[in-house]
């Protein structure tokens, strides 16, 4: 089942993720469910917590543990997304490195 979600999510970030997103799209982000990493870029964002502060926080966390790049993707409807999903990833979209949901307040 994990892994079902996994290659979800993965599919989600590969087709149609933009780092222009931050800049496109600014909500006030809540705390991510789980994940070290995804509190950690919670915490460490600067207020407002928003999409772009939260991406910025993404990818510098990304590069210290060895990631690359970082995908974003809205979730829910373009119009009103629900929540961000957040991918550092290494050479290629396939080497996830972490992936962080975090919903819209």
């Amino acid at each position: 089942m994990v892994k079902l979600i996994n290659a979800f999510v993965i599919a989600i970030i590969y087709f149609g993720s933009t780092q222009s997103f931050a800049a496109k799209k600014i909500l006030t982000l809540g705390p991510p469910p789980r994940g070290l990493e995804c509190q950690e870029i919670y915490e460490t964002a600067a207020q407002p917590k928003s999409t772009k502060e939260i991406f910025a926080t993404t990818q510098s966390i990304c590069a210290r543990k060895g990631g690359l790049n970082v995908l974003s993707e809205s979730y829910g409807d373009p119009k009103e997304p629900q929540g961000v999903i957040l991918s550092c990833v290494g050479d290629t979209p396939d080497r996830v490195i972490f992936a962080c949901y975090f919903p819209a307040n």
